[in-house]
């Protein structure tokens, strides 16, 4: 069986953002609010730890656009990787924020419960492909990256029960966004639904508007 589940694909980046967490978390604690939004705060940890996983997903794609396109022979259809600058990668810690806040109030926050039944039912996909029940249109990337983490979980000194636990609110927070975003989308026009552009432009129009409800403070430019 072929596994083609793309919110696994989506929320396997959560993964590593979990273990840079638990990596700054543990050696490079710095409280520094650079941040708020509606009062809720955006700490200097907080933007170490997306910088960080940026750094490393800019890394990956940049290897994938290298690879492809010497398989393609120079003939490649992905766009090629952009570098976010660290005022993007801020701008992008608020609107999180600030969509799971509106979430929220809109009554569409995924509870702890669903979270967690979530995270176990992702374990249960990562096992089945690493016992070779499951497969995946590239395994090899697919092994080599779960040793890579579990190589990370060793080295932090946490279990894998732990590791999979951490997991729970932080996909609360983006799957309570994903619910947001996919009632937004439901009231665009069924053709324009079809176009992923208007669909993100549409979503990227919605969001730009809902920012300003929002008191939103900056403390720190200089990043």
């Amino acid at each position: 069986m072929i596994f083609r589940n793309t919110k696994w694909f989506i929320f396997s980046a959560v993964f590593l953002l979990t273990v840079f967490l638990a990596t700054f978390l543990k050696n490079n604690i710095n409280k520094e609010v650079i941040a708020k939004i509606n009062g809720k705060e955006i700490t200097q940890n907080d933007f170490n730890i997306a910088l960080l996983f940026e750094q490393q997903k800019y890394k990956y794609q940049v290897q994938k656009y290298e690879d492809q396109k010497q398989f393609d022979d120079g003939n490649i259809f992905i766009p090629v990787p952009q570098k976010l600058s660290p005022q993007q990668i801020l701008e992008r810690l608020i609107d999180n924020e600030v969509l799971y806040q509106e979430a929220k109030s809109q009554g569409l926050e995924v509870s702890y419960a669903e979270a967690k039944e979530y995270m176990e039912e992702t374990r249960k996909i990562t096992n089945e492909i690493l016992a070779g029940k499951l497969q995946v249109a590239d395994r090899e990337e697919f092994l080599k990256t779960e040793n890579n983490l579990r190589q990370y979980i060793k080295g932090l000194g946490i279990s894998e029960d732990e590791y999979w636990n951490q997991l729970i609110p932080i996909y609360q927070k983006y799957l309570s966004i994903g619910k947001l975003k996919a009632k937004i989308l439901s009231s665009m026009p069924e053709n324009d639904k079809k176009d992923p552009e208007k669909a993100h432009l549409y979503f990227e129009q919605y969001k730009n508007n809902l920012r300003k409800k929002y008191k939103i403070e900056i403390f720190k430019n200089n990043l």
